[in-house]
């Protein structure tokens, strides 16, 4: 843990924090036998401070989850994707739209900006 910023106890989770360079920061986070985390590790442009308070709120295990949820392009879609057609058949959604969601993902975008 020497090479980290800063270490975290969260619940027996380890969440570290590394500085990667002047944009990014390298995050990770280390689970508890028997615990559940999506994401184990990601290089994130978020400043530190935000990523402490995100941490306070959502614990380690989730973190990283909310920040790719921000910063990655495909990951909404890749969620959507996954988790509507290992259920449903894409045949189903054949020329069909989901507006409500796009009308939100572009309006929470026009407000980022």
């Amino acid at each position: 843990m020497n090479e980290f910023l800063n270490y975290f106890l969260d619940d027996g989770n380890v969440f570290l924090i590394k500085d990667v360079n002047t944009n990014q920061i390298n995050i990770k986070v280390e689970p508890k036998s028997g615990n559940f985390c999506q994401f184990k590790e990601y290089k994130t442009s978020y400043p530190l401070d935000l990523i402490e308070k995100i941490l306070s709120i959502k614990g380690a295990c989730w973190t990283i989850d909310e920040i790719k949820r921000q910063e990655s392009s495909d990951y909404v879609e890749k969620a959507l994707y996954y988790g509507l057609f290992s259920f449903i058949s894409k045949d189903k959604f054949e020329k069909k739209n989901i507006v409500r969601f796009w009308m939100w993902k572009w309006r929470f975008n026009m407000h980022r900006q």
